[in-house]
């Protein structure tokens, strides 16, 4: 038996959709999502209506915050990475700007 399942991104369009079928299947789910994108709120007041707060958790964090995703992965069996930059056009124009920590790069921000 598959025990805790992170999955990042999980509150948008792919990674909801496949927490669904996480959730059906009767595991438990934390989403790690920043909640940035148009739709995602909505994503997951749809998944709590199905599956309340029993088997799904959410953490609203962001991938380039070293820390957070540490904490995040740190109790899962399991981990579905998802999350990132809808539009490679947006992090042409606007690159992410993060704080550079270990292990984590994300462009010259």
């Amino acid at each position: 038996m598959i025990g805790s399942i992170l999955v990042t991104g999980g509150a948008g369009f792919i990674g909801s959709n496949l927490v669904h079928s996480l959730l059906r299947d009767g595991h438990d789910v934390t989403i790690f999502d920043a909640l940035s994108r148009r739709g995602s709120e909505r994503n997951m007041t749809w998944l709590r209506s199905q599956y309340g707060h029993s088997q799904l958790h959410c953490i609203r964090g962001d991938v380039r915050n070293f820390e957070a995703v540490q904490a995040a992965v740190r109790e899962a069996d399991v981990i579905y990475h998802l999350a990132g930059q809808v539009a490679v056009t947006s992090s042409v124009s606007h690159p992410p700007k993060a704080p550079r920590s270990p292990g984590i790069h994300a462009g010259d921000g």
